[in-house]
């Protein structure tokens, strides 16, 4: 699942973001924000996209270094507060793709 949810985000973050597509690859350990690829505005969408697409809460105390700093920790947030193990599975329905949403 870990991977599925940082591919979301990052279909995300180009489908919002076409000119983020210059930084690909994203680095999956380092900050997106550092790294030029998003903005602040750009956070805050990503917070969003996240809450809808996986019915979470992110917490603003949450939107730091630490717990959302980078692809990687924003899927292990995500599947914290989904309650997902590492182990589990899923699959996106074409109805909840980023690409599908709005």
């Amino acid at each position: 699942m870990h991977e599925q949810i940082v591919e979301e985000i990052i279909d995300f973050i180009i489908t919002n973001n076409p000119a983020a597509k210059e930084h690909l690859p994203f680095p999956r350990d380092e900050s997106l924000f550092e790294k030029g690829v998003l903005d602040s505005m750009g956070v805050i969408e990503v917070v969003a996209f996240i809450e809808k697409r996986w019915s979470i809460k992110i917490l603003d105390e949450e939107i730091t270094v630490e717990k959302f700093g980078s692809l990687n920790k924003m899927a292990m947030l995500t599947r914290e507060k989904t309650g997902v193990q590492a182990t589990g599975s899923y699959r996106c329905s074409p109805e909840t793709s980023p690409a599908r949403s709005e």
